[in-house]
């Protein structure tokens, strides 16, 4: 794998693929760490409640709207997503997402298709890049802030991890079963360690005309997120994230793809 990844790292030194943070809904790295969930089990690669789709190809347009629960939401931001097989290696997956301004940050991921283990990440937010190599249980990777010195990062943990901005294809990937819930081990770009929270199948749904509707919950100790899931294509149909502390809502529209 080693000689494949310093491909794909001059790969995208060369072409600059771009992308943001999935997580919550695409909300930003805001979770710290989770509590576990009594009696729930810890989500793996290869994990028997892991069943990836096929690629979503195309691009997707995902609006956003934020508000107040109780009050008319506004429009607030666009994010461009794509997803496409890794033209080095079938057996990966490039996920690329974009956010426009005022959050302007942008994130580009390679994972396995079959697993979801993350390979290889680069994340722009605030000036800032973080490049990431994911092996399993390490992380190994690179800070580098517009003005300053880069910062090396290695990490090493007792269990495989995720990649905290890949939720959003953890949420398309789970087994839906209502009532379920499931501990993520998710590394966080931004903050550099590892955080446990849930992902839980709450109900499914059915509106006249449509087909079903599951409704997946990300959960941390400061937000949550509702995500309604078709169950036929299992493309994300919306999201919506709530801050715990202020009940200001995030609201995502996910339309189909073009292209």
């Amino acid at each position: 794998m080693m000689p494949h990844r310093a491909l794909v790292h001059a790969r995208r030194a060369a072409t600059a693929l771009v992308g943001i943070a999935a997580v919550a809904g695409l909300g930003g790295c805001a979770a710290q760490l989770g509590s576990m969930a009594p009696g729930a089990e810890v989500l793996e690669p290869n994990n028997a409640f892991l069943s990836p789709p096929p690629l979503d190809r195309g691009t997707f347009d995902v609006s956003v709207f934020k508000g107040g629960a109780a009050a008319a939401q506004h429009p607030y931001d666009q994010v461009v997503m794509r997803e496409a097989p890794d033209p080095s290696d079938s057996a990966l997956a490039v996920v690329v997402r974009e956010w426009g301004p005022p959050v302007g940050q942008r994130d580009s991921m390679i994972v396995n298709r079959r697993t979801l283990e993350p390979v290889d990440e680069v994340y722009f937010a605030h000036g800032v890049r973080y490049a990431y190599t994911f092996d399993g249980t390490s992380v190994h990777g690179t800070i580098t802030p517009a003005h300053g010195s880069v910062r090396h990062v290695a990490k090493s943990y007792a269990e495989p991890v995720f990649a905290l901005n890949e939720v959003g294809s953890l949420v398309r990937a789970l087994d839906y079963q209502v009532g379920m819930t499931e501990v993520v081990p998710l590394f966080s770009e931004v903050r550099r360690t590892l955080q446990h929270d849930t992902l839980s199948v709450l109900r499914q749904e059915t509106k006249s005309g449509h087909a079903p509707e599951y409704i997946v919950r990300f959960s941390t100790p400061q937000l949550t997120t509702d995500y309604a899931v078709n169950a036929t294509s299992r493309r994300i149909l919306n999201a919506v994230t709530t801050i715990r502390r202020t009940g200001v809502e995030t609201r995502y529209e996910y339309p189909g793809a073009t292209g």
